[in-house]
C-alpha cells in the first residue's frame, strides 16, 4: 500500500471513529494409505445412513394452541378496528424461502424435511404427506425445515434465520422462552405469527430465545424480512423452524402441492421445491472425524483447512435426501490438478433424508500446495479447498501453521472470541460478513474502551487504541489467514 493511501485510509479511519491419479510418477512419494479404486478398504466412518442427531420434531398441547388463537383472535379484532389490517381480502399469496444464512455460513446447504403435513389423521393409519409418502408424523399440521449439519452450532452462532416468507402484519410474537429444548416435554415456544393481504395467517415457531424481532403486533414485514434466528423452543427435540400456514377461512394450508394434499389444489411457494431435493449441504476436511455429543450440546465439526505432510485427513460429505439410485463421484486432487485417489458410492437404503459419509487418507511425503476434494452429485460438483504444507511457524509464536488460528500474526493464545475460525489477532470482522468494513468500524466505535472480547484484538482486556491501530492494518481485509477458516 502507497504511503499516500496508507495516509489517507489512516486519517479517514480516524474521522469515522471520532465522528461515529494421473502422472502418478512425479508423485511416487504421495503414497496412499489404502488402495486406489477399492473403497471398500477406506476407513468408512460413519454409515452411509447414520443419523448424528434425532430428528427434531415438534407438537403443540391444545390448551397452548387455544391459548395463542385467543391472542391471535382478539390481535385481529384490535387491528381491523384501528385499520391496520386489510378489509378486503386480496388475491392469494406465494411464499418466498422462509429462510437465509448469516455469519459466515458459505456451505452450499443447510436444512433438511423433517416432517411434511400430515394430510390422514394418526387413527386412520400411517403418515400421509402431501406426495403420498409417510414423510410426517402425529397429526402434525405444518412443514419442519431441520438444520443439517451441526445444527446446535448452527444455532449457537444464529448461522440460519427465519424471514418472513411474505408481506404481511405481525398478528402476535413471544420470546424469553428456553431454547435448548430436546424434547417435546412441556414448554412454551418463541414464535413470530403475520397475517397477509389474503387473510392468511403464518406461523413460524420454535425461534431462538432472544432472536424474536422487535416489530409488535400490528407492525408490517417485508418478504424476507428477519423475524428471529432458528432455535429449538417450546416442545422440540432439535433446531429447526415449524411453517405453518392457516387459509382466511381458519383452515389449515399445505404450501405444497401434491397428488396427497387434500387441503388445497394449488401450491403456495413461488418455486416449490422437488419432493426429494437432493443436495450435498456441506463438506468437510479435518484431523478427526466430526464429534456428535448428547442433545444440546453443540456438535464439533472438527473441521480444518491446513495440514502437514504426513497427516491423517478425514474427508466427511453431507447430504440431504440422497437415494439409493443415486451415485457420488469422489475425486482428491493434487496441486496441479492431477487425481491422487477416486472413488464412486452410493446408499445400500432407499432413502435417507440426510445422511453422511466420511472416508480417511493419509498423506505420507505429499507435495504441499493447495488440494481439492470434489464430490460430482446428481451433475453438481461441490469442491473444498484444502492446504498440505511443511512443518512451519511462519508468525514466530510457537503455534505450527496447521494448528494456528492466526497464521500471519502472531497469536499464542489461539484467542477466538466469536468462534468462526479466526483467532482475534487476525480477525476484525466483527459482524462476519466477509470483509472488514465501516460496519465493523461501528462496531468498535460502540464499543471502545469496553472489555469487549470480540473486539479485543491483542486480547489484553480492553478495547483501545493498540485494537484502532491493528483494526486499521486490517481495514478493508479478510479475516486470516487461518487452519481454521471455514
Amino acid at each position: 500500500m502507497s504511503t499516500v493511501r496508507t495516509l489517507y485510509l489512516t486519517l479517514a479511519l480516524a474521522a469515522a471513529f471520532l465522528a461515529s491419479g494421473a502422472n502418478a510418477s512425479a508423485y511416487a512419494g504421495d503414497v496412499q494409505a489404502f488402495p486406489l479404486g477399492q473403497p471398500s478398504a477406506d476407513m468408512h466412518v460413519a454409515p452411509a445412513t447414520q443419523d448424528d442427531e434425532s430428528y427434531a420434531s415438534d407438537h403443540m398441547p391444545s390448551e397452548q394452541r387455544a391459548a395463542v388463537q385467543r391472542e391471535i383472535d382478539a390481535s385481529i379484532a384490535l387491528l381491523k378496528e384501528q385499520g391496520k389490517l386489510p378489509q378486503v381480502r386480496s388475491p392469494a399469496v406465494t411464499f418466498e424461502w422462509p429462510l437465509a444464512t448469516a455469519n459466515g455460513l458459505t456451505d452450499p446447504g443447510y436444512h433438511w424435511m423433517s416432517g411434511f403435513m400430515n394430510h390422514r389423521a394418526p387413527d386412520d393409519g400411517p403418515p400421509l404427506d402431501y406426495n403420498c409418502g409417510d414423510r410426517s408424523y402425529g397429526d402434525h399440521g405444518g412443514s419442519d425445515f431441520d438444520l443439517w449439519p451441526f445444527p446446535w452450532r448452527k444455532m449457537d452462532h444464529d448461522q440460519v434465520l427465519v424471514v418472513a416468507a411474505a408481506p404481511g402484519t405481525i398478528l402476535h410474537t413471544t420470546d424469553g422462552n428456553f431454547d435448548r429444548s430436546c424434547s417435546t416435554a412441556d414448554g412454551w415456544q418463541n414464535a413470530v405469527i403475520v397475517m397477509h393481504a389474503d387473510n392468511s395467517i403464518a406461523w413460524y415457531v420454535h425461534l431462538k430465545n432472544g432472536s424474536v424481532t422487535s416489530k409488535t403486533a400490528g407492525d408490517t414485514v417485508a418478504a424476507g424480512e428477519v423475524l428471529g434466528v432458528v432455535g429449538s423452543s417450546g416442545k422440540s427435540n432439535g433446531p429447526h423452524l415449524h411453517f405453518e400456514v392457516r387459509g382466511g377461512d381458519g383452515y389449515l394450508v399445505d404450501p405444497y402441492a401434491g397428488t396427497c394434499n387434500n387441503a388445497n389444489t394449488e401450491s403456495w411457494w413461488i418455486e416449490q421445491p422437488p419432493y426429494y431435493d437432493s443436495a450435498i449441504n456441506a463438506l468437510v476436511t479435518g484431523p478427526a472425524p466430526p464429534y456428535i455429543p448428547p442433545c444440546p450440546q453443540a456438535e464439533m465439526p472438527n473441521a480444518r483447512r491446513v495440514f502437514t505432510v504426513g497427516e491423517t485427513i478425514f474427508f466427511t460429505a453431507y447430504y440431504r435426501d440422497e437415494l439409493a439410485t443415486q451415485v457420488s463421484d469422489y475425486t482428491i486432487r493434487r496441486p496441479d490438478g492431477s487425481v491422487f485417489d477416486s472413488w464412486r458410492h452410493n446408499l445400500v437404503t432407499a432413502h435417507a433424508a440426510r445422511s453422511h459419509h466420511t472416508w480417511v487418507r493419509v498423506f505420507t511425503n505429499a507435495a504441499t500446495g493447495i488440494w481439492s476434494f470434489e464430490v460430482n452429485y446428481e451433475g453438481v460438483i461441490t469442491e473444498r479447498a484444502f492446504e498440505i504444507v511443511d512443518v512451519l511457524d511462519s508468525d514466530g509464536d510457537s503455534v505450527e501453521d496447521h494448528l494456528d488460528n492466526c497464521i500471519a500474526a502472531s497469536n499464542p493464545g489461539q484467542f477466538d472470541a466469536d468462534d468462526d475460525g479466526f483467532g482475534n489477532a487476525c480477525d476484525a470482522d466483527f459482524n462476519n460478513d466477509g470483509v472488514v468494513n465501516v460496519l465493523d468500524l461501528g462496531y468498535l466505535r460502540a464499543v471502545f474502551f469496553s472489555a469487549d472480547e470480540v473486539a479485543d484484538i491483542n486480547v489484553d482486556g480492553v478495547v483501545n487504541s493498540i485494537d484502532l491501530g491493528r483494526f486499521k492494518d486490517l481495514y478493508f481485509d479478510v479475516p486470516g489467514p487461518s487452519a481454521f477458516a471455514p
